[in-house]
């Protein structure tokens, strides 16, 4: 079985002086259910190095939650370790998923500026595919959006109001969404597709 390692956003917990690395349990059952084995990492920079050596995975996953710290977000620490996480995957051509705040994070590794948004915080919308992506209705919890890219990244799919919902790395191993799949019971069939299509069995 694939070991598939994921990021955790940090929530503050100001009643114990604690930052503290978390995630939603759906993401873990949804990587489980697409036939891996999740391990999640902390947000410590300077021990990414190691724990990548140590696990040795075979995918890796940018969840969503906390903003960019250079669109206001307190979690910098996070950026760092995600920062290296892509460097990782293009340097040793490990597949990546990044879904939301993932999204914007590889957005923004290649340069990409993000938008503030509106009208795509707790919604169901439309995006429209290119580029062999299909039309599909997709859940939405995000306020910031990028509305342009530029190589190596490409887009794949925009919601109606011209948002990339979708995008990917010209070498296809790196694939982003701005929707999250874990939050669709019973999950998509397209987004378990997706998901298999870029780790493999």
């Amino acid at each position: 079985m694939k070991k598939i390692i994921f990021s955790q956003r940090i929530d503050l917990v100001s009643e114990y002086g604690e930052r503290r690395d978390c995630i939603d349990e759906r993401l873990v059952k949804f990587i489980w259910d697409c036939g891996y084995f999740p391990v999640a990492i902390n947000n410590i920079s300077e021990k990414v190095d190691d724990f990548i050596a140590f696990i040795r995975p075979q995918g890796i996953i940018l969840s969503g939650g906390n903003d960019l710290a250079k669109y206001g977000g307190n979690a910098s620490e996070r950026d760092e370790v995600e920062r290296k996480l892509i460097k990782y995957s293009l340097s040793n051509n490990i597949p990546l998923y990044a879904f939301c705040r993932g999204m914007q994070m590889v957005a923004d590794y290649f340069n990409n500026e993000l938008q503030y948004v509106t009208g795509h915080v707790t919604k169901r919308h439309m995006i429209y595919g290119k580029n062999g992506f299909k039309n599909r209705e997709v859940n939405s919890y995000h306020h910031r959006g990028i509305l342009q890219v530029k190589s190596p990244l490409i887009e794949l799919a925009r919601a109606s109001d011209g948002v990339i919902e979708a995008m990917k790395h010209e070498n296809n191993l790196i694939l982003c969404t701005m929707w999250h799949p874990e939050r669709c019971f019973p999950y998509c069939g397209d987004d378990i597709d997706m998901i298999k299509e870029l780790f493999g069995q």
